[in-house]
């Protein structure tokens, strides 16, 4: 996983276009899979929660150690 902490010279608008094509690709699967996507929904709707408050939890922890060290 080295690959990640890896420092890229990226411009906002290059970071944008990626964020358009995944955005894309994701509507694109979920029109061609709506009623299996309409039918576990619920399944979905957990993940979403679960790891949203994953990430607010690792975001404020991250926070909290940001302003332990200055």
């Amino acid at each position: 996983m080295n690959f990640l902490k890896k420092r890229t010279s990226w411009s906002n608008f290059d970071l944008g276009i990626i964020k358009i094509c995944v955005g894309s690709i994701g509507v694109s699967i979920g029109a061609y899979f709506h009623r299996y996507l309409e039918n576990n929904l619920a399944i979905f709707i957990g993940i979403y929660v679960i790891s949203g408050f994953y990430l607010f939890r690792k975001w404020t922890q991250q926070l909290k150690n940001k302003g332990d060290k200055y």
